[in-house]
């Protein structure tokens, strides 16, 4: 893929109702039984992804996307949902790729898991091209970040039209220093 990113997250960061979205604790089987009668739901990489598509002025071909367990290799303390047993799931890979019209594809992966000792959530990017381009952040404060990204839409959701409507009918997202204002 000419562009293609991932990142890591800590599930556990984020309390029981983010646990049970990505199945903290579930056995395999319980993950496949789930899979099969409900599917996976769209998650923050493929809106992601069409929003570049979409700033790249690129048409959208095609857009498939997976979701793979991540088993714990032995018994995992969890704040949110007490010990994952070995063999059970820390989390999940949620993955998506778009391909394009006009032949560039992108791809995004994010692994939503239990961190084991030394991890932290990290944040990468690689865009094949002359010169080809690799970002890496270690350490990324992703909940500061989630709840920041919330908070300084504000303003573009009380702008937007009525209805429901995609990240790309909204303005780029901007940080909102001070007191929110209507733009």
């Amino acid at each position: 893929m000419p562009v293609s990113g991932r990142c890591t997250w800590n599930a556990d960061d984020y309390g029981p109702e983010v646990a049970a979205h990505v199945h903290l604790g579930e056995t395999p089987e319980q993950f496949a039984t789930y899979l099969e009668q409900h599917g996976w739901p769209e998650f923050v990489a493929r809106p992601n992804l069409e929003v570049l598509v979409v700033d790249a002025r690129l048409n959208v071909a095609n857009v498939t996307s997976s979701v793979e367990p991540v088993l714990a290799t032995r018994d995992t303390p969890s704040r949110s949902v007490g010990t994952v047993s070995a063999g059970h799931l820390l989390g999940v890979v949620d993955s998506t790729t778009v391909e394009t019209v006009e032949r560039p594809g992108f791809s995004f992966a994010m692994a939503g898991r239990i961190h084991e000792p030394g991890d932290s959530d990290t944040n990468e990017w690689m865009i094949c091209g002359e010169p080809d381009l690799h970002l890496r952040n270690d350490i990324v404060p992703y909940r500061t970040i989630t709840c920041t990204s919330v908070v300084n839409r504000i303003p573009d959701v009380i702008a937007a039209s009525p209805g429901l409507i995609t990240l790309d009918q909204l303005p780029p997202a901007r940080y909102c220093p001070g007191v929110l204002q209507h733009p």
